[in-house]
């Protein structure tokens, strides 16, 4: 049986990035909108903070446009619903 993942100290990045992750109840939320809030422009790094020393299981999805000669890459993170059901549990 898999520990409870644990929550962040109040006030981080990271507790910050899971609060918004949790109120999209299982709906993927840009990495932009991540950055914004948590002002921190590696949501990269506090999303794995949070799978590692956390225990959260994250999902990401990268989404690539092509704009005038290159790609853009677009990154998507959303918490499983399983994992949100044993919030409430």
């Amino acid at each position: 049986m898999l520990d409870e993942p644990k929550q962040p100290r109040e006030g981080t990045q990271g507790a910050i990035v899971l609060q918004i992750l949790i109120e999209a109840n299982g709906a993927e939320v840009e990495g932009f909108k991540l950055a914004s809030h948590a002002h921190s422009m590696a949501v990269h790094s506090v999303i794995s903070t949070l799978r590692i020393d956390y225990g959260w299981s994250i999902r990401n999805r990268i989404e690539y446009k092509k704009q005038v000669g290159r790609s853009i890459c677009y990154s998507f993170y959303s918490l499983p619903t399983d994992q949100l059901n044993d919030l409430v549990a």
